[in-house]
C-alpha cells in the first residue's frame, strides 16, 4: 500500500506532465458536465412527477418545472461550492507541492523559492525538481 506522500507526488508529475489549456479545458469540461447534471435530473424527476400526477403539458406547467429545475442547480451549484472542485493548472500544482513532504527539502525550498522568483518557469522548474526527487527517491528504497 502507497503513502499518503507518494500518492501526492504521483499527483505532482501527472498535473505537470499535462499541458495546461489541456488540463483547463478538461476541468471546464467535467464543470460544464456538473453543472448539466444537476440540472437535468431535477428536470427529469419533475417531468415524471407532473406525467404521473397527471398534470396538464401547458406552457405554463412546462416553464415552472424547467424554473424550479433551474432554481434546484443553482442552490446545489452554491451549496456544493462546485465551482471550488474544479480548478485549474497552477493552483492545483501548488495544492499538491503545499501537502507534499519532500525527499530532499533543500531542493524543494530552492523551488519554491526560483518558482517565486519567476513564476512563468513554473513548469519547468517543477519538472526539473521532480527529476532529482525520483533520483533521491529510488536510491532511498
Amino acid at each position: 500500500m502507497k503513502s499518503k506522500n507518494s500518492e501526492i507526488f504521483e499527483q505532482i508529475i501527472s498535473v505537470n506532465k499535462q499541458q495546461e489549456n489541456e488540463f483547463n479545458n478538461g476541468q471546464d469540461g467535467a464543470l460544464i458536465l456538473s453543472l448539466l447534471m444537476i440540472f437535468l435530473i431535477p428536470l427529469s424527476l419533475f417531468v415524471m412527477m407532473k406525467n404521473y400526477v397527471g398534470m396538464d403539458n401547458s406552457l405554463i406547467a412546462t416553464i415552472g418545472v424547467v424554473a424550479l429545475s433551474l432554481l434546484i442547480a443553482i442552490v446545489l451549484y452554491k451549496s456544493l461550492k462546485i465551482n471550488t472542485r474544479f480548478i485549474e493548472k497552477r493552483p492545483m500544482l501548488e495544492r499538491l507541492l503545499s501537502q507534499y513532504s519532500p525527499n530532499d527539502k533543500n531542493e524543494f525550498e530552492k523551488l519554491q523559492l526560483e518558482s517565486q522568483r519567476e513564476p512563468s518557469l513554473l513548469y519547468k522548474l517543477v519538472d526539473d525538481w521532480l527529476q532529482t526527487e525520483k533520483m533521491l527517491a529510488v536510491t532511498v528504497k
